[in-house]
């Protein structure tokens, strides 16, 4: 029977093997998933981007789903009970970390797109596998276009970093096997392979997986990599969006 006072971070160590799994299997849900069925519903009429939001959600699933039956908690008392771990902060200390840390990460990105860019170059990729065209999230109902501009927005900027930041820093760099800024440097990786859908962005998904896995490590506050990963993920997503529902008018 659940206690309801339990708590899932009591810094329990994870085996190295059974974290890097943890890690990566959520992950490879999706990217097996996504290659799995988007050219088949592409063919259909279903945009890429509805076909990659939806299972993006699912995974979200997966992943609460995984910290309630290896912790043996109901999914109502994940967030209170790594809320009760937080390290407290002053709201003008949060501000100030949240800008401070955003400034760097515009920085760092801004110089690992280089690298990126040169990495897609090498790669010969199909079209639905790289999210930069109108394509990927029109489709000849306009309506469903409009659904997926939607979906994309809703899901990749809010839910989805809100559920991975649960998932990866509160729950599983809490539990590292490296209980050290080493640990969080394992995290940032190991959540980069995670991304293996996008896999083309693999320097700035890495810097920018370190910025996060190094505040939470510093600072102990779940709050504010919830407020980092949301503020970067909507600022790429509202521009992309932006542009298709020009094109759609």
């Amino acid at each position: 029977m659940y206690e309801k006072n339990k708590e899932i971070n009591n810094f329990t160590q994870h085996k190295l093997i059974e974290s890097i799994v943890l890690h990566l299997l959520p992950g490879l849900f999706l990217f097996m998933t996504f290659i799995s069925l988007t050219p088949i519903l592409q063919t259909h009429g279903i945009p890429p981007i509805l076909t990659f939001s939806v299972l993006a959600l699912i995974t979200c699933g997966l992943e609460l789903g995984i910290i309630c039956i290896r912790e043996s908690i109901p999914l109502r008392h994940i967030w209170g009970n790594i809320l009760n771990q937080d390290k407290k902060l002053t709201k003008l200390k949060f501000v100030g970390l949240v800008l401070g840390f955003l400034v760097i990460a515009t920085v760092l990105i801004s110089v690992l797109s280089f690298f990126d860019q040169e990495l897609l170059k090498l790669l010969h990729l199909p079209e639905w596998f790289v999210f930069d065209g109108l394509e990927d999230f029109t489709s000849s109902n306009k309506m469903l276009s409009y659904i997926t501009v939607f979906a994309f927005l809703v899901i990749t900027a809010f839910i989805v970093p809100i559920i991975e930041e649960i998932y990866f820093r509160g729950y599983l760099l809490q539990h590292m096997p490296i209980q050290s800024i080493y640990g969080a440097i394992l995290n940032a990786f190991l959540f980069t392979i995670y991304h293996a859908y996008s896999f083309y962005s693999f320097f700035g998904i890495f810097g920018s997986s370190l910025i996060l896995a190094v505040a939470y490590w510093k600072y102990g506050n779940i709050k504010l990599v919830i407020t980092l990963h949301v503020i970067a993920n909507t600022l790429t997503k509202l521009s992309i969006a932006f542009m298709v529902l020009q094109a759609l008018v």
